[in-house]
């Protein structure tokens, strides 16, 4: 219980000083504003109407309850059930827009989320550590997104993955065992989305040129070099990347750089 408010001295009966302090200035307010004809209790249907059609905007109602300046969802429903309610609650709620909205608890598409760790994954960023840089508890939560377990995701969230993909998606990660993983699961690396893409889930990933004349054992060696250094840009030399832009094996890579006398590099840059 806290002293010095009306729920206090209504509710638990409390008369210590600052309880009695607080109900008599409310009741005198209350006794001006009637005098004034000022209507200090107001019909909570309008209310209702109004809460339904954010809810049919895509809030949530955890959203909404936030939004408002209460605490839990459930603060937000006694209000509703209520036939009148206070006028500075009735403010407080009607005044409420989806474009506003600052609250933390809204749902987003996933779809670009699951793009941007799918492609740190394939630089060789493994999970844990996306997991710690994004604030999961655990790197488990990294994985059902990238396995497209969820459809929605929190605002919130989606945001913290932006701000790490922003960091690190053209930095080359330590695990050869992420990179590997991901370039078998078909994902593609970041350099394959851009900014006006990689958002809209209706997009498709820029992969290139198709391959090149192949030979046995794949791609002539000349060209697969060739193809190597003129996507420099996208994998920066790190070799389990680079096999993941031009779609062979590390090892048949690996082979043609070292035949061309070109250096190999498996740790990231």
């Amino acid at each position: 219980m806290n002293h010095g408010t009306l729920t206090a001295y209504c509710s638990h009966g409390c008369r210590c000083p600052e309880c009695k302090r607080v109900a008599n200035r409310a009741s005198k307010k209350w006794r001006v504003d009637k005098a004034a004809g000022i209507e200090r209790m107001v019909d909570a249907e309008p209310l209702r109407r109004h809460v339904q059609s954010l809810l049919d905007q895509g809030m949530s109602f955890r959203g909404i309850a936030l939004t408002a300046g209460y605490r839990s969802r459930n603060s937000l429903g006694s209000a509703l059930s209520r036939k009148r309610v206070m006028r500075k609650t009735f403010d407080r709620i009607i005044s409420i827009r989806v474009e506003s909205d600052a609250r933390r608890f809204g749902y987003v598409d996933s779809t670009a989320s699951r793009r941007r760790l799918q492609g740190l994954m394939a630089i060789g960023w493994p999970s844990r550590e996306l997991a710690v840089r994004i604030g999961f508890f655990e790197h488990g939560s990294v994985l059902d997104l990238t396995a497209e377990h969820n459809r929605t995701i929190r605002r919130a969230t989606a945001e913290s993955i932006k701000c790490v993909y922003d960091e690190l998606w053209d930095q080359p990660g330590p695990s050869r065992i992420s990179a590997q993983r991901a370039a078998k699961r078909g994902w593609v690396v970041p350099m394959a989305w851009d900014d006006g893409t990689i958002d809209d889930p209706a997009a498709l990933p820029d992969l290139g040129e198709p391959d090149a004349p192949v030979r046995r054992g794949g791609r002539l060696r000349e060209h697969l070099v060739e193809d190597y250094q003129d996507t420099w840009d996208h994998h920066l030399g790190y070799l389990p990347a680079a096999a993941t832009r031009l779609g062979v094996s590390e090892y048949a890579l690996e082979q043609a750089l070292r035949r061309s006398g070109l250096a190999v590099s498996r740790v990231a840059s």
